[in-house]
């Protein structure tokens, strides 16, 4: 093995040992919104899918939950609807109309 196939061999397993974490930190988010006393299933996919589109939405989360044991669906989905970049996901260019 080379030299240049040892690095790329570090740069593979730091890879995925990243990956693997950000799949173990989502699970973890699963297994935290199935748990929320009024928890149901469109609530726990729309979460997942804002956590899911940036690591630190997963970490924003995740810490509020943990720092609010007690919250309730609509606490959650609140704190998520007031994050900075909750706006960006919906974001639709309009074109103008082409007239001949």
């Amino acid at each position: 093995m080379t030299v240049l196939d040892t690095k790329a061999a570090v740069r593979l397993e730091k890879a995925f040992l990243k990956v693997r974490r950000k799949v173990e930190n989502m699970d973890e988010l699963t297994h935290m919104l199935n748990n929320v006393s009024d928890s149901y299933y469109d609530f726990v996919v729309a979460v997942l899918s804002y956590a899911k589109k940036k690591e630190h939405r997963e970490k924003a989360v995740s810490e509020y939950m943990m720092s609010n044991p007690d919250a309730k669906s609509s606490d959650i989905l609140l704190f998520v609807s007031e994050q900075e970049d909750f706006y960006e996901d919906n974001t639709v260019e309009i074109q103008p109309e082409k007239r001949d």
